[in-house]
């Protein structure tokens, strides 16, 4: 396993979700509605950035586990709790404005953890 203190996937991650617009995701719940007949804030978010599915997670990929927890609860990329919350709102986002809030939310948790990785270094 890479290094879990290179924050470089963590950081490309974030930048991926602060770049994502609200047409960006209009376009994806569009091609998201040939796999699912409803607003599915996990299938977007999955066309967008990977995010909860092992094979296309850049965290996963990057730290090659095949993890099916995006919260970390076991096998999770950061073996904490802290993204649940944002995770359940990603996934229970019903509009493009909840899912846009919701990815900014997540990139916002895991900036403060890199923030506090760095401090107690």
């Amino acid at each position: 396993m890479k290094n879990e203190k290179d924050f470089t996937p963590f950081l490309e991650l974030i930048e991926k979700y602060r770049s994502i617009t609200i047409s960006d995701i209009e376009v994806a719940a569009i091609k998201a509605k040939k796999v699912v007949d409803s607003f599915n804030g996990r299938v977007i978010a999955n066309c967008l950035t990977g995010f909860a599915d092992h094979r296309s997670c850049s965290l996963c990929i990057y730290f090659n586990i095949n993890c099916l927890n995006c919260y970390g609860v076991i096998n999770g990329c950061f073996k904490l709790n802290l993204l649940k919350s944002s995770y359940n709102m990603i996934e229970s986002a019903e509009s493009v404005e909840e899912l846009y809030s919701a990815l900014n939310e997540r990139a916002t948790v895991i900036e403060t953890w890199i923030k506090k990785q760095r401090r107690f270094r």
